[in-house]
């Protein structure tokens, strides 16, 4: 039986309250939202991927490959993986 932490592994989110290097921020996955933490700093409203858990904190990161309109336009920029 899969917890809601197992669930929530490989998922991406939206920060909703900034991450920094040095202060844990908070994220919503799907319709949960969790505390997160990451080596880089991460906005507001910017996209996350979580990469795994320590305690009931998400560690996070930005995607490789941006999804949706944020990916579409880095891509047509030039600004996002190919």
């Amino acid at each position: 039986m899969k917890t809601n932490i197992d669930a929530v592994m490989g998922k991406r989110g939206i920060v909703y309250q900034r991450i920094t290097r040095t202060e844990a921020g908070f994220v919503k996955v799907e319709s949960e939202e969790w505390r997160a933490s990451s080596k880089e700093d991460i906005a507001e409203g910017e996209e996350i991927e979580v990469i795994g858990v320590k305690g009931v904190t998400l560690q996070v990161r930005r995607p490789k490959e941006q999804k949706g309109v944020i990916g579409r336009l880095g891509k047509l920029f030039g600004k996002g993986e190919k």
